[in-house]
């Protein structure tokens, strides 16, 4: 049998296979490294300037070159032409435009300031006065809403209760509407207001009537909340002067309380024929004074069709601390341009055209909560607009700085992803000559592009330039991806790169020996075994633990790097005790081979099983210890290892006796706690015996 196996190179190999079991192919997405002194892979190092050239075009990231893993460096053309055509300035056209349907806030002081440059004259812009000094009630309740408390239940449930005229009696009566809260005895406790929002003012105000009946001091409070804490006013309302009489309280709250969740709490302590009274509670807010300014700027006869289009405003002397936010009408929506924040300044954006209609609005930087008139001066408002010539072109260089010269093969590598139509060739620089001549004339998308340069390689120092096919009246810009470059070096032979694997190619096998012909090499950490200046036919053989698990023949007529998938097969066992079949867990279960050397040791869980990875197939010695130092052997037996997933129930029957109770039973066996089933059956070892019964009662 013969399979045609691909492998990183884009080259065949012809892959005999003879044995009882397979050697599988893999693609891996860079190059291995080799263990042979005789084969070296140098990536290239630095950006060089050997000429005297400045480079055409960009890189997108140079070190994505230095490794190959599908990171790419994109190679961009530049527009080497530089000639300017269309260079006009267009000042700003009107300043009557309303697009948003938003009456402007503001004023401008001298509109025809902005369409010129001269800065003896300016156009000052200050802000309007939109809100504030008005005062109105945030929150009134006199208890006649339906419940009476649903101004007072979001903070927690009150204990008060709904008064009127006739509740809870003679001589109490509302101050005013139907109803009231009250406290007696019986319901002494809080009542809360609901949140009330007096965020953005610049006063507020509470006032409140309120009422006893034979109450003392301290009978009787009432709390202002900041958003924080509970503030017990000084007011003690218990210690009024008459009872049974309606009093207002009136205060202004200080500036602690002009938070946006301010509570009211009253709390009555009342005794026995006493009560606590609250009608008509009203909290008003007066809004602080709100400067804004929001005016549009319009141009009419904007040009709009050239590669670079910018907007240009040029601050004059006076600009206030509060910034200036600049946006542009996009569709139905402004969108952020510029933020100006100093006097005397250029600001230029780059921006889009679409059309001659350009419209911007400029914007206070604070629109809520200005306390403040700014003004800002500006000098001027333009568009300016320019295009160059076009034609593109990409001449990039790179450098090798420590190569290996001496080598009987030397190749230059370089992997390529995508690319556009447009050629790009690779050049060498001959130090000589002080010349560049061509070595690769069109490199290839999606692959591996490599060509001989022992002609070439002649000293520590290799530099090379990429060049683009077309090099006048280019109007497109190219780009090329680029994924790794490379010197690869060797002497003679191939370099064969095998890996050993477990049955389903999951883990990769340390430690096993790998036989090409009489040569041997232990698997690494990773499963590698690696030689280099290998050709013709070998023979390859892999032995784990004393048991061969894998064989096969191959031809080598390239460098090779292969998976070899052995018969080494994941075992679960299930550790039994012999009377009631009861799980023992903590059990050490350990694997060895015919010279009694260990493969693999595992301790069983609360179901009694443990998973053991990787055993080689073959008659295996199982066994069981009670405790993890392997003092005390509760089972030993041999089982042949077939298949993967395969498994195994041992009944350890060595070393212990049975015993049943009617008790519950804790049970130790040298350090293992048995999961008991069916009735209370325990194992314990004849060494050591301990039982726990009830006490009787």
């Amino acid at each position: 049998m013969k399979y045609v196996v691909t492998i990183p190179e884009i080259v065949l190999l012809v892959v005999t296979l003879a044995l009882f079991f397979s050697i599988y192919p893999i693609t891996v997405p860079w190059k291995p490294v080799f263990a042979s002194p005789d084969t070296a892979e140098d990536y290239v190092d630095i950006q060089s300037d050997v000429d005297s050239v400045i480079d055409k075009g960009t890189h997108s990231n140079f070190e994505n070159q230095k490794a190959t893993d599908s990171s790419y460096d994109t190679l961009t053309e530049a527009n080497t032409n530089t000639t300017e055509v269309n260079d006009t300035e267009n000042f700003v056209d009107s300043d009557t435009s309303d697009v948003d349907g938003h009456a402007d806030h503001g004023t401008s002081s001298n509109f025809t300031a902005q369409q010129d440059k001269n800065v003896l004259f300016n156009d000052t812009l200050t802000e309007a006065l939109t809100s504030g000094g008005t005062t109105s009630d945030v929150f009134a309740s006199g208890f006649e809403e339906g419940p009476f408390d649903s101004k007072w239940n979001d903070n927690g449930a009150t204990t008060w209760l709904q008064g009127t005229n006739s509740t809870p009696g003679t001589p109490w009566v509302t101050h005013s509407g139907t109803n009231m809260s009250y406290a007696l005895n019986a319901n002494d406790g809080n009542l809360t207001s609901d949140d009330i929002d007096l965020s953005g003012a610049s006063a507020a105000g509470v006032s409140f009537w309120y009422m006893v009946d034979d109450e003392e001091n301290a009978d009787f409070n009432f709390y202002f909340y900041n958003g924080v804490a509970y503030i017990n006013q000084t007011l003690d309302l218990g210690l009024a002067a008459n009872e049974d009489t309606w009093y207002r309280y009136t205060a202004t709250l200080n500036s602690q309380y002009l938070v946006s969740n301010f509570r009211i709490r009253f709390w009555s302590g009342a005794d026995a024929n006493e009560g606590s009274f609250v009608d008509d509670v009203v909290i008003n807010k007066t809004l602080a004074n709100n400067y804004e300014l929001d005016m549009e700027f319009q141009w009419t006869t904007a040009d709009y069709d050239e590669a670079n289009e910018y907007v240009c405003i040029h601050t004059g002397s006076t600009f206030n601390a509060e910034n200036i936010l600049v946006k542009r009408r996009d569709g139905t929506s402004w969108m952020l341009l510029v933020t100006m924040t100093a006097a005397n300044t250029w600001y230029n954006t780059s921006l889009a055209l679409s059309s001659a209609n350009l419209t911007l609005q400029f914007l206070g930087g604070t629109e809520t909560s200005d306390t403040s008139q700014s003004t800002w001066m500006i000098e001027c408002s333009l568009v300016h607009v320019w295009s160059v010539g076009v034609n593109y072109e990409l001449e990039l260089e790179e450098q090798f700085t420590d190569c290996d010269y001496t080598r009987t093969f030397e190749e230059l590598c370089i992997y390529m992803g995508a690319m556009n139509g447009e050629t790009l060739s690779v050049q060498w620089w001959n130090s000589t000559s002080n010349s560049w001549l061509t070595i690769i004339a069109s490199l290839s998308s999606n692959q591996w592009n490599n060509v001989s340069v022992v002609d070439y390689l002649t000293s520590a120092t290799f530099t090379i330039l990429f060049v683009d096919g077309t090099k006048t009246n280019d109007l497109s810009q190219g780009t090329w991806q680029k994924d790794a470059c490379l010197l690869h070096t060797w002497t003679l032979g191939y370099n064969l790169n095998l890996r050993v694997m477990d049955l389903d190619l999951t883990d990769h096998i340390q430690g096993a020996y790998v036989y090409k012909d009489s040569d041997i090499k232990t698997s690494d950490a990773d499963g590698w075994a690696n030689w280099t200046e290998v050709s013709g036919t070998v023979q390859i053989k892999v032995q784990y633990f004393g048991f061969w698990v894998n064989e096969t023949s191959l031809t080598i007529s390239s460098d090779t790097t292969m998976s070899l998938q052995c018969k080494l097969y994941d075992v679960i066992v299930n550790v039994r005790e012999n009377i009631r079949n009861a799980k023992l867990s903590n059990v050490n279960v350990t694997v060895y081979n015919s010279t009694n050397y260990k493969i693999k040791s595992g301790i069983s869980d609360n179901n009694g099983q443990v998973s053991l990875l990787n055993l080689p197939n073959n008659t295996l010695t199982f066994t069981c210890y009670a405790k993890s130092d392997y003092s005390l052997v509760i089972k030993n037996v041999a089982r042949n290892i077939t298949q993967d997933e395969q498994i195994e129930t041992i009944i350890c029957d060595e070393n212990y006796v049975g015993t049943t109770s009617n008790y519950s039973i804790l049970v130790w066996v040298g350090g293992l706690v048995i999961p008991l089933e069916g009735s209370f059956v325990t194992k314990r070892l004849k060494r050591k015996m301990y039982k726990k019964r009830k006490k009787p009662k």
